[in-house]
């Protein structure tokens, strides 16, 4: 699944803007938004324990806007 990793990306990119000196809390602030979502999206799935199984084509929807959600951030300069 590429939603665990894509949270994970932006994960990673928001903690190393935020460790930068003199970093702006605002913007990572916004970012953290829908990397948030996304998380919440994966969580979904992972806690539902079926990993789509009995709804396959929802499962994929929420998975598709986890990775739109985790990526719209992070792939800011």
């Amino acid at each position: 699944m590429r939603s665990r990793p894509a949270a994970q990306t932006a994960i990673g990119r928001i903690g190393a803007a935020g460790a930068q000196p003199g970093a702006d809390a605002a913007p990572l602030d916004e970012a953290r938004g829908p990397r948030r979502e996304a998380q919440l999206r994966w969580d979904f799935i992972a806690a539902e324990n079926s990993e789509g199984f009995h709804n396959p084509e929802e499962a994929l929807r929420i998975l598709a806007r986890a990775v739109d959600l985790a990526y719209r951030r992070s792939s800011r300069p």
